[in-house]
């Protein structure tokens, strides 16, 4: 029975005494083993090599919200003197977008001076106050008070009781709101503001504003009280600003976002126009876990407040692009047995090169002895 099976064996061995050594055999065969081995490093590189494929479709979720991340630091404007808009091109606007985002005093030299993070209110100051206001509070704290909406309320007998509720009224109705005057809700904020106007605090402002997935603009302007009114000063404001982090939505591998870390520093003061193009994408890592996000481009733009007569600020417009990109890890081989099945035939080719080589070399060499003898 084992004798038959014998017969199967595809590799018959010759006797040792019949195999004939030579130093260059054992040149090639040492050689051959590096190249194996070389390849089979390589081999298994590439099999934990992660690509990236991309494909691009027309994004038909055009319905909801998204976030925009940001981290931007002002560093000649306080605190109290900063204020965000938003926009969106239904020309409705974020009543809450400030509620979101937090503000840390930095003193002249970009150092936290207040570890404590502050909540924006809609008029665009902390919470809390800097200078009080006895008969102001003895009059909004009183237990039966109900504050007027400047005419901006939405039914008989609505209350603001406080400068945000004023600030929200106004804005549901697309009513301009001023800090200056004579709302009194606000008083604590003005003596706030204008207190404010003679420091050398900056302002790092951050957070992450929800708005809809239509074009809008987010707009970074200052407070004065030139002539009774907020009216930005350009001998006021020095709206040298640094970006720290600017995105839409979730952040994935390989995700590069062109403002971070982008200082912008003008000895005139102006506007700071960035105009982004926002691209949906749709990420999907190597596990398949799905990630809904946005990538994006931009162009700049400053406009000189003496020529063009515009406002120091800066201003964010973004629209997106109606195409989404797909983005897929996958593996170079799909399955381990393409790993190792690539592998057994890169191995087997050297095998098989270097043994026609040792071959050739080896019958070359006993042809030439033959002829000298």
């Amino acid at each position: 029975m084992l004798n038959s099976l014998k017969s199967f064996d595809a590799y018959p061995k010759t006797l040792d005494d019949f195999r004939e050594k030579w130093v260059p055999g054992a040149c090639i065969s040492v050689t051959s083993f590096i190249v194996i081995l070389v390849i089979i490093i390589g081999e298994l590189s590439m099999y934990q090599t992660v690509h990236m494929t991309h494909h691009l479709m027309v994004d038909t979720d055009v319905v909801g919200t998204m976030d925009i991340n940001l981290n931007i630091t002002f560093h000649k404007i306080p605190c109290a003197l900063m204020h965000l808009e938003a926009l969106d091109s239904f020309g409705d606007s974020v009543a809450s977008v400030e509620r979101s985002l937090h503000k840390t005093r930095l003193t002249e030299n970009g150092v936290i001076l207040d570890t404590t993070k502050e909540k924006l209110g809609p008029d665009g100051h902390p919470i809390h106050s800097i200078k009080k206001d006895e008969e102001h509070l003895a009059i909004i704290n009183a237990p039966d008070y109900c504050g007027s909406c400047g005419g901006a309320e939405e039914h008989k007998g609505q209350c603001c009781n406080t400068c945000d509720d004023v600030r929200e009224a106004y804005q549901k109705r697309g009513w301009a709101f001023k800090l200056a005057g004579d709302i009194e809700q606000c008083a604590t904020e003005r003596a706030e503001a204008k207190e404010a106007m003679t420091s050398k605090e900056g302002c790092m402002m951050h957070g992450i504003v929800k708005v809809s997935k239509v074009q809008g603009a987010l707009y970074f302007r200052g407070y004065s009280f030139r002539e009774g009114n907020n009216i930005p000063d350009e001998k006021l404001f020095d709206i040298s600003h640094t970006i720290n982090t600017l995105s839409f939505g979730k952040n994935f591998p390989g995700l590069i976002n062109p403002l971070d870390e982008r200082v912008h520093s003008r000895l005139d003061s102006g506007l700071f126009q960035f105009h982004i193009k926002v691209v949906p994408t749709r990420f999907q890592n190597i596990k398949g876990a799905i990630v809904e996000t946005n990538q994006f481009s931009v162009t700049e733009h400053f406009s000189n407040q003496r020529e063009n007569g515009l406002p120091p600020g800066v201003y964010f417009s973004y629209d997106l692009s109606p195409i989404k990109v797909h983005m897929t890890e996958s593996l170079q081989h799909k399955s381990l047995i393409h790993f190792f099945t690539s592998l057994c035939a890169a191995v087997g080719g050297v095998f098989t090169v270097a043994g026609l080589l040792d071959s050739v070399l080896y019958h070359g060499h006993r042809r030439f002895r033959g002829k000298l003898d």
